[in-house]
């Protein structure tokens, strides 16, 4: 079943794609998630991985069974003993994880290793036992034990010897020969208590999970599992990202990309490249830009779009790097604080409308401390759109859900707790209209000391069932022109033709329109005659 996974306050809710919620989803025992902080999450195979919020980092099946990402390792040393009765010889070795299997016995996830004993255990025609084993404190996960158990011999390699179904039992032995084991040596997974660490970012690439711990001393270190897995988080599997020591945020964004892992920090842009532990390495794309916030980043067409100090910024298929905001003209909208609150930058949140090819980015207004505004940049006309301002909620995030016919559907989440969608149809949500005005840039003679006749104006505009535009004509010395008597156009009628403006060196139109749930489409404007008379 295709779901969306969302979290409201300190509960996560599934959304399936007609746009219904689940009733809130149910947490493993002792694990809580944080509401002053963003989710990050990650889709691997069949699961979302929830990170940065939850107090342990967990997945989530597509039937909205929630579980840590790894289980807690066993925390009793084994004793291995002999027991008379059995046909094994040799010396042997054993550890314990605990495992979370699926109804078809594949695993989900499995713990670290727990304790191994110090001393190895010599068997003689006999069973080899293996007691004092731990019990899982992930109970509401129905885990299981897995044990694994050394061939014969010195160095002898760990297989995989038995699994214990239930979270009961303390004890097993068995005789089982070397030959008769698991063909497969035992999985590359930490010792004792470390299992997945707490992470701040967490990505999906490459068939491993990557993620950013949070301890202050790791923030430049980027942590990685074992090829095809969620789980098994080698301490081994760990890239320190340059400069380490830049500064005290490190790593600010992970994004996964077609051929590369794209890595981000305050300054500059890296990519991790690599298959294996020995050939993963991360290369520098550019310095001197970098990604501010994890949420401002969205990705179309292997393209990345992301908000720097100065603005907004593509990162292309090619590498190359392009400021997109100074190339639409716009730069004064980032570098200075007429339009943004700078100190805002790092909580930004940005979703691509894949359909209408949209980056929508939210921002927090001058003097204010939550995104109350957002800008448009479209892909095709490469041109900004905005600022702009929703009365009827308080935009916290964005996100892109799957409807019903498998089309992306860009979404924004708010303060007051509900989801919202682009609709063709305006509604203003029936509490505020969203005032629309509209200077021209004027009309003047091409000698500035001309003074003019401006003729009567036309109009022309999409046919709409009702409404009014508002046109007022603004008359006289360049830049310190009059405003004249509004005139009025019915948005029933495709064309207007209006009063006349009168004589001055320039002349301007304000167009507005503030009804509730009302379009206005404006196609041209005309005023005609326009006659010089001479100069004064």
């Amino acid at each position: 079943m295709a779901f969306n996974l969302v979290q409201a306050g300190s509960s996560l809710y599934a959304v399936n794609t007609e746009g219904g919620f689940s009733s809130a989803l149910t947490l493993p025992t002792g694990i809580t998630l944080a509401d002053t902080r963003k989710p990050r999450f990650a889709r691997f195979g069949q699961y979302v991985i929830v990170a940065n919020t939850p107090s342990r980092p967990i997945s989530v099946s597509d039937d909205g069974t929630v579980r840590p990402l790894v289980p807690l390792a066993p925390t009793s040393i084994p004793v291995l003993t002999t027991e008379a009765g059995g046909t094994l010889i040799g010396r042997f070795l054993a550890k314990q994880t605990f495992v979370i299997l699926d109804a078809a016995g594949n695993v989900i996830a499995e713990s670290a290793f727990g304790p191994i004993p110090t001393l190895s255990v010599a068997v003689s025609s006999a069973y080899l036992r293996i007691e004092n084993l731990s019990l899982s404190t992930d109970t509401s996960s129905t885990p299981a034990t897995r044990l694994y158990r050394t061939t014969n011999g010195p160095g002898g390699v760990y297989f995989q010897w038995a699994t214990i179904a239930g979270n009961t039992q303390t004890v097993y032995r068995d005789d089982l020969s070397d030959a008769a084991l698991q063909t497969l040596s035992a999985p590359s997974l930490a010792s004792g208590l470390q299992g997945a660490p707490d992470l701040t970012l967490v990505a999906s690439w490459s068939g491993r999970v990557w993620g950013v711990p949070r301890h202050p001393t790791n923030i430049d270190k980027l942590r990685y599992t074992e090829a095809g897995t969620m789980h098994a988080w080698n301490a081994l599997n760990t890239l320190n990202i340059p400069p380490v020591g830049e500064d005290r945020v490190g790593i600010t964004a992970l994004i996964p990309l077609r051929d590369m892992l794209g890595v981000g920090r305050q300054n500059r842009l890296l990519k991790v490249i690599g298959a294996t532990r020995a050939d993963i390495r991360p290369l520098s794309i550019v310095e001197n830009v970098g990604i501010l916030s994890q949420e401002s980043t969205a990705v179309y067409n292997n393209t990345v779009f992301f908000l720097w100090f100065d603005g907004v910024y593509q990162w292309d298929a090619d590498g190359v790097v392009t400021c997109v905001s100074d190339r639409a003209g716009v730069r004064s909208w980032f570098t200075t604080t007429d339009y943004f609150n700078q100190r805002g930058f790092p909580y930004a949140h940005a979703i691509l409308d894949p359909i209408n090819l949209v980056y929508r980015l939210f921002l927090m207004s001058a003097g204010s401390s939550v995104p109350d505004r957002w800008v448009e940049y479209h892909l095709r006309t490469q041109k900004f759109y905005g600022p702009h301002k929703t009365s009827a909620f308080v935009p916290t995030c964005s996100m892109l859900l799957r409807g019903a016919n498998n089309r992306l559907v860009p979404m924004i989440g708010s303060r007051e707790g509900y989801l919202s969608y682009d609709s063709e149809t305006r509604a203003d949500w029936d509490l505020m209209s969203i005032p629309m005005r509209i200077t021209m840039g004027g009309w003047a003679d091409e000698n500035p000391d001309v003074t003019s006749h401006f003729g009567q104006v036309s109009v022309q505009t999409a046919p709409e069932t009702g409404g009014t535009l508002t046109l007022t004509p603004r008359v006289g010395e360049p830049g310190r022109e009059l405003a004249g008597t509004p005139m009025l156009h019915d948005l029933r009628e495709a064309r207007g033709r209006l009063d006349r403006i009168g004589d001055g060196r320039s002349a301007s139109l304000v167009l507005a329109n503030d009804e509730l749930n009302r379009t206005c489409t404006i196609y041209g404007l005309d005023i005609d005659p326009v006659w010089p008379i001479g100069r004064r």
